[in-house]
């Protein structure tokens, strides 16, 4: 019989994990098992956890704090007795209908897979943000069979892929792949290009049905990561590369360097733009430590492709 598994991550999550609960709750196929990480809260994210006894979450409490990703890397190691396995973080969203249109009618492909929707987002208090780009109506979506070369090519470049949208379809085999420790920022980037080189089918559901929080109270780990300038910026281009290098097998020619160090360019003369007010000096260190990659014409590039003009 299919399984489906539900792997919550939580550090002091108190503000958000009832909703993200809730939104369990609320599923037309409820996953069959759910278990909480836990990172040594020290607030009352159990509680929150408990009072949910519909859900009779499973709640594992580590003996010290692992970090978020080595508690991600823990969730890896239900692979094997699981045939999907979705990460859920607390401070996001599923619609009612996520699992039974993400996995009905995937029971019997074989293999590996990765199935995921488009994504919506949310403001720090929940709010939602309107979508950039329409999306079909409720209920009228079905799986779209892609292409691993397409995928693969957006992970390239770094294109956002979020969480709460993608379900592993495992095969009920263990996860050769860990996240990366020393990729705070980029480490889930890197994960999902080496899933995909494994997986043997993609599946895209072009609907809403999972919910991202771009902030929450107190900063989520992309956010406290932009203050620390190798986690948010340089290790884009380290990214970059070793991705470049898991699906070529080469380190990049002087062709593809000179493409991913324009495109490294305009994500950091972005990333300058949004500290500029806030942090003029820090916008400028920005500036000197990327241009220091992508060097002189590659910079000139990557600040025409972003749109911005910067002294």
């Amino acid at each position: 019989m299919t399984q489906t598994t539900t792997i919550i991550p939580a550090y002091n999550g108190e503000e958000t994990i009832a909703e993200t609960l809730q939104s369990l709750e609320n599923q037309t196929r409820k996953p069959d098992r759910i278990v909480v990480l836990d990172n040594c809260s020290t607030d009352r994210t159990k509680s929150i956890v408990r009072s949910f006894s519909s859900l009779n979450c499973e709640w594992i409490q580590h003996e010290k704090n692992l970090g978020a990703l080595e508690n991600h890397n823990q969730g890896l190691r239900f692979a094997d007795s699981t045939d999907f396995l979705h990460f859920l973080h607390t401070d996001d969203l599923i619609e009612p209908e996520f699992y039974q249109m993400m996995i009905g009618g995937l029971e019997n492909i074989q293999g590996r897979g990765l199935i995921y929707c488009k994504t919506g987002f949310m403001d720090g208090k929940g709010q939602t943000i309107a979508a950039q780009h329409p999306t079909k109506k409720r209920g009228r979506s079905s799986p779209i069979r892609k292409s691993k070369k397409g995928f693969l090519k957006k992970r390239g470049i770094l294109s956002p892929f979020y969480f709460p949208s993608a379900v592993l379809k495992t095969d009920r085999q263990p996860i050769p792949i860990r996240f990366r420790l020393d990729l705070p920022q980029m480490s889930d980037l890197v994960f999902w290009t080496e899933w995909a080189l494994i997986c043997e089918s993609f599946w895209y559901i072009p609907q809403i049905l999972s919910r991202y929080r771009l902030e929450t109270e107190g900063g989520n780990e992309t956010s406290l990561n932009s203050k620390n300038l190798q986690a948010w910026v340089l290790d884009e281009w380290k990214a970059m590369c070793l991705i470049h290098q898991r699906v070529h097998g080469t380190e990049p020619s002087y062709r593809a360097s000179f493409f991913l160090k324009s495109v490294f360019a305009a994500r950091s003369v972005m990333k300058m733009r949004l500290v500029e007010r806030s942090s003029p000096d820090y916008s400028l260190t920005i500036s000197k430590e990327s241009k220091k990659i992508t060097g002189a014409t590659c910079w000139q590039i990557g600040k025409s492709a972003a749109g911005f003009k910067f002294k």
